[in-house]
C-alpha cells in the first residue's frame, strides 16, 4: 500500500490542468492502466469544485493507491451544489464508486477507480 499523495490548488479554472498532470504522474507510477480514467475523472471533479469555490478559495486533493484501485478525494470550501446530470454521468461511467457530502469545511467528493468493468449483454 502506498501512502496518500496530497495536493492543494487555487480554486481557479487554470488549476484543472494542474490537477490532471498531478494525477497523471501518480497513476503512471502506481496504476498505469488507470491513467486515462484518472485524468478524466479528476478533470470533471475539479471543474465542479472550481465552480463551487469562492474567489481565493483552495481545492484540496488526495490520491490513495490501494491494491488494484486508485481512490481520489477532492475537498472544496464551496456550498453544496450538485453536478448536473451530464457531469455526474461522465464521472460515474469511469468510477466504481462515488460519494459526495457536505462537511464543516465545505464539500467532499470521493471516487474509486479500478480497471474498466466488463459489460454483459
Amino acid at each position: 500500500m502506498h501512502e496518500p499523495f496530497t495536493q492543494s490548488l487555487p480554486g481557479a479554472d487554470t488549476s484543472i490542468r494542474g490537477a490532471q498532470e498531478w494525477i497523471r504522474s501518480i497513476a503512471s507510477t502506481t496504476h498505469p492502466g488507470l491513467v486515462r480514467d484518472a485524468v478524466d475523472v479528476i478533470g470533471q471533479l475539479m471543474a465542479i469544485a472550481v465552480r463551487r469555490t469562492p474567489p481565493g478559495g483552495t481545492v484540496h486533493l488526495k490520491a490513495t493507491p490501494v491494491g488494484d484501485r486508485l481512490t481520489i478525494e477532492i475537498r472544496d470550501p464551496g456550498r453544496p451544489n450538485e453536478p448536473d446530470a451530464d457531469e455526474w454521468a461522465s464521472v460515474s461511467c469511469l468510477a466504481w464508486s462515488a460519494r459526495c457530502c457536505r462537511t464543516a469545511a465545505g464539500h467532499l467528493t470521493e471516487v474509486e477507480i479500478r480497471g474498466r468493468r466488463a459489460v454483459t449483454a
